[in-house]
């Protein structure tokens, strides 16, 4: 779960963008012209778009996706792999 209760914001490498934009629920900074939109993007966002947000997230946060590419044990093994090796 989502402890904090925050909106995901990102500015990505447009490979990794294109691989997980679909899939992972957050805000790309790009689709903005300056930090003035974004700042009324975010601060014009109605409760019920925010909370939609969240659940988005939490439930990102709780697939197999997340779990095999971003969780601590999928990091841990990534390390272990690349300083063992395979």
């Amino acid at each position: 779960m989502l402890f904090f209760q925050v909106v995901f914001l990102f500015i990505m490498v447009q490979k990794i963008y294109q691989d997980l934009s679909q899939r992972i629920p957050f805000i790309d900074y790009r689709k903005f012209d300056s930090l003035d939109e974004l700042y009324l993007y975010l601060h014009s966002m109605d409760e019920i778009r925010y909370k939609e947000i969240i659940s988005n997230i939490n439930r990102y946060l709780q697939s197999d996706l997340y779990k095999s590419n971003f969780s601590i044990d999928s990091y841990v093994n990534r390390m272990a792999d690349i300083i063992i090796g395979d």
